[in-house]
This record gives C-alpha cells, sequence and structure tokens, in this order.
C-alpha cells in the first residue's frame, strides 16, 4: 500500500467487510481454543480492532492486509461440505462464516 487515503479508504472498508467477528467474539473463540494461547497476530489483530481510523499505524495498516488476504484466500479456497478446520482458520482471523456476508465479504470490491 503507498499510504493513499483512497487506499486507506479501500482497506478499512475491506477490513470491516471481511472481519464480521466483533472483538469479544473473537477473544472468546481464540481463548476457546484448546492451547488457550492467543497467537501474536491475533493479539495484533484484536488491538487493531480497538484502533480509529486516524490512529492507525503502519502495523496496524499491514495487520489489516494480512487479515484481508487471509480471508479471502480461505473464502476462495471454500470446500465442499462443512470442514471445521476450514471455520476455525477463518475465525482465528475474525471471519465467521455462518454469518451473513456483508457487501465485499466474497472478495470481490463492491
Amino acid at each position: 500500500m503507498d499510504g493513499s487515503d483512497a487506499e486507506l479508504d479501500r482497506l478499512w472498508t475491506d477490513f470491516y467487510a471481511l472481519v464480521n467477528m466483533s472483538r469479544h467474539e473473537l477473544r472468546a473463540f481464540l481463548v476457546a481454543e484448546p492451547d488457550g494461547a492467543v497467537p501474536e497476530f491475533a493479539r495484533r489483530l484484536l488491538h487493531t480492532m480497538d484502533v480509529a481510523r486516524p490512529d492507525l499505524t503502519a502495523e496496524n495498516v499491514e495487520t489489516m492486509e494480512r487479515a484481508v488476504g487471509e480471508i479471502r484466500r480461505l473464502l476462495a479456497d471454500r470446500p465442499d461440505g462443512d470442514d471445521p478446520a476450514w471455520r476455525d482458520a477463518l475465525m482465528r482471523v475474525g471471519h465467521d462464516p455462518s454469518k451473513p456476508a456483508a457487501p465485499g465479504a466474497d472478495g470481490a470490491r463492491p
């Protein structure tokens, strides 16, 4: 990302279209995992979800880009039938596939 306002606006929109879990939902899911440890990226994601757009740091932007990319990749590789591992991978990056899709959540830009 070159840091332009238009690109940051697009990333912000994409992030909140794809990350459809609240901070509380994501944290509850993460601590319920078998080992109960919250991975570093998930901690960064939880922190980024609390940051107002004007206060974004380069690390927040990187976290948003990684989450958007990972969610899009996983959605594009949707398995046939129920796959708990696929669902858990999505939920670890803030996307609950059981929730209705938000505009742009299919990976296409609105």
